[in-house]
């Protein structure tokens, strides 16, 4: 009986009681449909309510979707820390210069076609394909009357970038110039589309109209100063205060640079530095109405969390002849040195607590080797200078300069100018955050020093960082690389005093030739009256002969 009871206990709910359970349950979800339904419509009405918005509701839900799932699949690619590095690609570059059919390799020459050659790849097969690329690319775009020029703009992380320019010659605006790019993965010799500079999931045209957005900034403020205000600072910054700016045409621009991005973007010029992203053929006079040549810049520091570029073409596999050749570990977002006349001699820790970047640069080929003697061993002691100079709880950033030219165009003799700048904080800090700072100053351009340098002027920026008042040193060495001099007013009254001693020397040689002139000139007098006399006496003989001859003669016609 028991038994029994337990199996009617176990029995299921009547047919009724089973569909009322089911129809609450159906009423739970309908209502928790409908409420999601009435969300999606009330999206879907803000959408459509706010179509001229660049960052509508629906882009910004498709963006928060796309930007998990690229992080989940980028993330290895993402820069996890400011202190992070990369290296420059160990490959030659060469140059070749073609003038009117005439062509010349090395050095500068002028030329109608500039092109560069690559060497140091181990794939032959991918290094003489991209040859022949940058070679056609170059001359696709040449014609008699203007010039084409080939630059290396970015050469690091397995990517090569390059931007071909053809300029004619009468006009430097948008009209006079053409530009072609050309970015290529070096481990296969593929092109390098814009979205793979970043991780999947970034919203380009955002990024694109950041930067239409700083370039606007930047033109209203430049057209509205006055050109007789360009050196006034104070007229200058109440320029540049973009808060004062007129915006009001910026969201339409925005709008139209977003479908201009769609129609362009499998064709866009853009070139790949490791500080930023240059895009050359999406402003016209439609954006920005002058004669100047406009291009969108991307900054990649700014965008820290969505660049991919330094690691994505990483292998594990070295792809070069010569992997010792190139320059190392150089901080992310920045450039060793400023431009191509540059050549590092010094760059990254020099002690768990010690930055040091050092670089020279050369205008005149023939001082640099005897300069870069000179300039290493001064590099020596300013490394034994500044690790004395650094106490254990503290952390320096150092950076100098060395600039060499000639002086006055005096051929035995050139001039090395030496700047140094330092800046310290500590330990802690040093580990992560003043490499940040390093990054933006390094990205501020700055035009009274070559390359961007801390300074005291620059200490508001960079409260955390004690910067120190910049060092300035000037040497002066002969042809041979001995030290002549260690500053402008000791040279001025060298070269002073050298003139004194050649006018000297010259009035010497000068008085000395007028004594040989006069020497010779009295000797000539003493020739020219012996003469004299000698005359003299021989007209006073013939005088007497011919009285004899006449006495003779008078003599004979008497006696006759």
């Amino acid at each position: 009986m028991e038994e029994q009871q337990e199996k009617l206990e176990k029995k299921p709910k009547n047919f009724e009681a089973v569909n009322e359970e089911k129809k609450d349950k159906f009423i739970v979800k309908y209502i928790i449909f409908v409420f999601i339904l009435i969300l999606f419509t009330i999206g879907a009405v803000c959408i459509t309510t706010n179509r001229k918005s660049v960052n509508s509701i629906k882009d910004k839900i498709a963006v928060v979707f796309e930007e998990q799932k690229g992080k989940a699949e980028d993330s290895k690619y993402l820069i996890n820390s400011y202190s992070e590095t990369y290296n420059e690609n160990p490959i030659e570059i060469v140059n070749y210069y073609d003038n009117n059919g005439t062509l010349y390799t090395g050095e500068y020459h002028e030329y109608t076609v500039n092109y560069i050659q690559i060497d140091g790849l181990k794939d032959e097969k991918i290094q003489k394909e991209l040859n022949k690329k940058l070679k056609e690319t170059a001359y696709s775009m040449a014609d008699k009357n203007g010039q084409v020029q080939m630059q290396v703009v970015g050469n690091f992380s397995n990517i090569l970038s390059i931007l071909v320019q053809y300029n004619n010659r009468q006009w430097i605006g948008t009209d006079g110039y053409k530009n072609k790019s050309i970015n290529i993965d070096l481990t296969t010799g593929e092109d390098i589309p814009l979205q793979n500079i970043f991780i999947s999931s970034t919203p380009i045209k955002s990024l694109l109209i950041d930067g239409l957005y700083e370039e606007l900034y930047w033109y209203i403020a430049n057209s509205s100063i006055n050109e007789n205000d360009w050196d006034n600072w104070e007229k200058w910054e109440e320029a540049h205060d973009m808060n004062n700016a007129d915006t009001s045409e910026f969201e339409d621009k925005a709008l139209l640079l977003a479908k201009k991005y769609e129609k362009q973007k499998d064709n866009l010029v853009f070139t790949i530095t490791p500080t930023r992203v240059e895009i050359y053929n999406i402003i016209g006079k439609d954006l920005i109405d002058d004669d100047y040549l406009h291009y969108l810049k991307i900054n990649l520091f700014k965008y820290k969390d969505e660049t991919a570029i330094y690691k994505r073409y990483l292998t594990e596999k070295n792809i070069y002849k010569d992997n010792s050749l190139g320059q190392k570990n150089i901080i992310v977002f920045t450039d060793p040195y400023y431009e191509n006349t540059f050549e590092s001699l010094n760059y990254g820790k020099i002690r768990d607590n010690i930055f040091l970047e050092e670089a020279f640069y050369c205008y005149e080929d023939k001082y640099k080797e005897t300069a870069k003697k000179f300039i290493e061993n001064k590099s020596l002691e300013l490394q034994n200078s500044i690790i004395n100079e650094t106490k254990q709880n503290e952390a320096l950033i150092c950076q100098r300069t060395y600039d060499i030219s000639g002086f006055l165009n005096n051929e035995e003799c050139f001039v090395i100018s030496v700047s140094t700048y330092k800046a310290k904080c500590s330990k802690e800090y040093f580990k992560e955050n003043a490499f940040k700072d390093y990054i933006k100053m390094k990205a501020s351009p700055r035009a009274d020093v070559g390359v961007n340098c801390f300074s005291e002027y620059l200490q508001d920026d960079f409260p955390n960082l004690k910067i120190q008042a910049g060092e300035y040193e000037t040497y002066f060495l002969d042809s041979n690389g001995n030290l002549i001099a260690t500053s402008w007013e000791e040279m001025e009254k060298l070269t002073k005093q050298k003139k004194e001693e050649e006018l000297l020397k010259l009035q010497e040689n000068q008085e000395q030739n007028n004594t040989i002139v006069t020497e010779i000139q009295e000797a000539t007098g003493i020739i020219e009256e012996t003469a004299d006399e000698n005359n003299i006496h021989q007209e006073t003989e013939v005088n007497i002969i011919n009285e004899n001859i006449v006495e003779n003669n008078i003599k004979e016609n008497t006696t006759n």
